[in-house]
């Protein structure tokens, strides 16, 4: 769902499931918290008959019935396959 460098992708993750699954890697520090946690909802796409649009729309809770037509495009540097990918301030691990 999302490639570029790994610090950068880590740091400043751009589409809602990759900020899903850091946000799901624990901290041994009981001062850490993230204001606002994506909670994964749904299904999952299936891997054998691929749906139309973005294969993430299912989970996602930004997506609209433009996930559910088009697929998402994917920029250059740090590409994100979203519509409406994250900024990059949502979330900064540390």
């Amino acid at each position: 769902m999302e490639i570029g460098e790994a610090n950068k992708v880590v740091d400043h993750p751009r589409h809602p499931y990759t900020r899903a699954l850091i946000e799901a890697i624990p901290v041994a520090d009981p001062a850490h918290h993230v204001e606002e946690i994506v909670r994964l909802q749904g299904e999952p796409a299936s891997a054998i008959d691929t749906p139309p649009g973005c294969r993430f729309k299912n989970r996602c809770p930004f997506a609209t019935n433009k996930c559910a037509e088009e697929p998402p495009l994917v920029g250059d540097t740090h590409r994100v396959a979203c519509h409406f990918p994250l900024p990059h301030d949502v979330l900064e691990v540390s």
